[in-house]
């Protein structure tokens, strides 16, 4: 993992928690549609390119998104259990190192708890540690890591638990040209699924 400096970190934080606060306000908009407040929320968490420097070190750093195939009777999230993943990815632009986490998460409305059991199950195969069960409602978007746990706003559960290396995992990513998802550079293909066990790495400097 890239060392990043406390002002970037705190920079980061910021932006995830003012572009979730943005995408939160989606609920007045799309709340009859999971997919719509999934589509809309994460549309807006989502950042560009941005750069930051300081006297010897130049970085860039960005939030990606992608939903996963929910449809049809291959859907890869029946394989996996998530309806997505969020990816933050940081460059040093000196020396060129990558350094990429992710989270992968199943969206619900709130009350609805339909398949969530499986789901997170299915989860936990892929990527114990590095999951969350997503709820959106009308009091708020939230972030669990187990059924039935402790909620937290989702803005502020990216901001101080993602980016401060709690939860997720590292070297994990979707691979866009394979659409599917990847550690370490080794596919998760849906028929090798219950071989897979991944295991989150903590980094606590």
């Amino acid at each position: 993992m890239i060392r990043i400096p406390k002002e970037l970190k705190q920079e980061i934080k910021n932006q995830i928690i003012q572009n979730s606060a943005k995408g939160e306000e989606g609920w007045r908009f799309s709340k009859k549609e999971e997919d719509s407040l999934l589509g809309d929320y994460l549309g807006n968490l989502r950042t560009d390119k941005r750069f930051f420097t300081t006297i010897d070190k130049k970085f860039e750093w960005e939030i990606l998104y992608h939903k996963m195939q929910g449809r049809g009777q291959n859907a890869y999230e029946k394989y996996i259990g998530a309806d997505a993943i969020i990816t933050f990815e940081i460059k040093s632009s000196f020396t060129r190192k990558r350094t990429v986490k992710s989270l992968i998460f199943q969206a619900k409305k709130e009350g609805n708890t339909s398949g969530i059991d499986t789901q997170k199950s299915q989860m936990d195969k892929i990527a114990k540690g590095g999951n969350f069960i997503f709820t959106c409602g009308s009091n708020g978007y939230f972030a669990q890591t187990e059924i039935g746990g402790l909620k937290q706003n989702i803005g502020q559960f990216l901001a101080h638990r993602f980016i401060e290396c709690k939860i997720g995992l590292e070297n994990f990513e979707y691979d866009e040209v394979r659409e599917l998802l990847k550690y370490n550079n080794r596919f998760i293909e849906k028929v090798k699924l219950d071989e897979v066990i991944v295991k989150v790495e903590i980094d606590n400097k």
